[in-house]
């Protein structure tokens, strides 16, 4: 039986943060996604999580600035849910552009 109907994942939000934006990365433990809509702490929110999506990418490594190259490895952080190359945080998707060590820019990511 099928459970989500495409590609977004209905989910109770934690509360803390106590407010997290639309169409930014999130997880939830190994499930990773991109919120669809602005969610309050405690409330039902969408995490969609297939697709390629434009999103904020810091060029950094476990070792510190790093190149970001297309099909590199993109983790999210679990504390501030910023995505990098360090692979101390949780696997996230694959870089589909690519930003020079150090910026911090926006390049499609897909999951």
């Amino acid at each position: 039986m099928k459970l989500a109907k495409g590609n977004i994942l209905s989910l109770e939000f934690p509360t803390f943060p106590t407010q997290v934006e639309a169409h930014k990365p999130y997880n939830f433990g190994n499930i990773v996604g991109v919120t669809t809509t602005d969610v309050e702490a405690g409330q039902i929110g969408g995490l969609e999580i297939k697709g390629l999506f434009a999103l904020e990418v810091n060029a950094a490594d476990d070792e510190g600035n790093a190149d970001v190259a297309i099909g590199d490895k993109i983790y999210i952080e679990n504390t501030n849910k910023s995505l990098s190359k360090k692979s101390t945080g949780v696997f996230f998707g694959n870089a589909v552009g690519a930003i020079s060590a150090g910026e911090t820019k926006v390049i499609p990511v897909i999951l």
